[in-house]
């Protein structure tokens, strides 16, 4: 056990955590705002990137402690009023909007199981940060926080996807579902597993240059494989096989990964501002 922080050590830490909340709110905003504003597809890439960078953030940052924890079953209802409504209510709009098909709600029953296990995620956010306000907080390795965050996707993909074919690829709602719904399951229960704690407690405009530089592999490759094999099975049919559409949407990875890196670099950019404007945090 550490050192308990300060009374000051607490309150640079939160303002950090509300500094980082913003920022990563700030860059998805805007994201939206240029997708919807010039239609360009390879802004598509950068919302999605903005997306999870958003949701990646508290896990490198931490959350604000709460005490005591609230049940996992409390936050969960909590996660998916907070986000999923409102996420299928945009896909709604966007859906009419473009005048879709209704085979774009298949991603509806994915987004209920990725809010679920984001909730998860949250409390155990929520119990991290209650140790690091009690001084018990450790730090780790690169190399060795790197192999668990690999181990963690490169199994949810192959477990996704062997989902996914058991399911039938011809039925593309069908294997969305399954191979997202598997993907976050395998990838909660490695990361539950083998967790990884925050970053040290340093100036947020350093932490995010730390995951702006980390960001080509840490983010980009990972987030670029996933995004890709997911478009790839959508369009994968009876009549295209796999493979055929993996390499169609090859480039998919190549432009979520230069979004990633931008996005984190914004990041960076927002955070400094922020802390230029109103002091150091």
């Amino acid at each position: 056990m550490g050192d308990m922080p300060s009374a000051r050590a607490h309150a640079l830490l939160d303002l950090r955590r509300r500094r980082a909340g913003v920022a990563a709110l700030a860059v998805l905003l805007v994201s939206g705002v240029a997708l919807f504003a010039t239609t360009r597809v390879e802004l598509f890439a950068l919302l999605a990137a903005a997306l999870l960078a958003y949701l990646a953030v508290p896990s490198w940052v931490g959350v604000a402690p709460r005490f005591p924890v609230p049940s996992l079953g409390r936050e969960m209802v909590d996660r998916l009023v907070g986000f999923a409504v409102p996420a299928i209510g945009a896909m709604l709009l966007y859906t009419v909007w473009t005048k879709g098909r209704v085979e774009q709600l298949s991603a509806v029953p994915v987004l209920l199981v990725g809010a679920a296990a984001f909730a998860v995620y949250r409390w155990r956010y929520l119990n991290a940060a209650l140790e690091q306000v009690r001084g018990e907080g450790r730090g780790m390795p690169f190399l060795a926080r790197l192999w668990r965050h690999y181990l963690g996707y490169v199994t949810a993909l192959a477990v996704g996807l062997g989902a996914a074919f058991a399911v039938g690829t011809a039925q593309m709602m069908f294997a969305l579902v399954a191979f997202g719904s598997a993907f976050f399951v395998v990838k909660l229960a490695i990361d539950f597993a083998l967790p990884q704690p925050p970053l040290a407690p340093r100036p947020l405009s350093a932490t995010m240059l730390t995951l702006a530089l980390m960001s080509p592999i840490w983010f980009a490759v990972p987030w670029g494989a996933s995004v890709t094999v997911a478009l790839a099975l959508m369009e994968t049919a009876a009549e295209t096989a796999f493979a055929d559409a993996l390499c169609a949407n090859a480039m998919v990875a190549v432009y979520v990964g230069v979004a990633t890196v931008a996005v984190f670099a914004a990041l960076t950019v927002v955070a400094l501002v922020m802390e230029l404007a109103t002091g150091e945090g």
